[in-house]
């Protein structure tokens, strides 16, 4: 992921396509999300939505600001 997002000036604004796939057969992962580190850097490119592909027909979308307003690592806002 680091290197998908290295160059903050291409990523701002854009959306990144995430698919998860197993290591052993190479099947879709239903669940595929990113860790916490990746999601930092995706925040910190800025970019707005990641696509994550969750079977051969069915998307979900992530808009980035909810991972941001959901993140309990930052302080609360009063």
């Amino acid at each position: 992921m680091e290197g998908a997002v290295k160059d903050f000036s291409l990523a701002q604004g854009g959306t990144l396509y995430l698919v998860g796939r197993d290591a052993r057969t190479g099947e879709l992962l239903g669940d595929a999300t990113s860790c916490s580190m990746c999601r930092r850097l995706i925040i910190n490119a800025g970019i707005d939505r990641v696509v994550i592909r969750n079977t051969e027909r069915e998307y979900s979308v992530v808009h980035v600001e909810d991972w941001v307003r959901e993140d309990d690592s930052l302080p609360q806002q009063v």
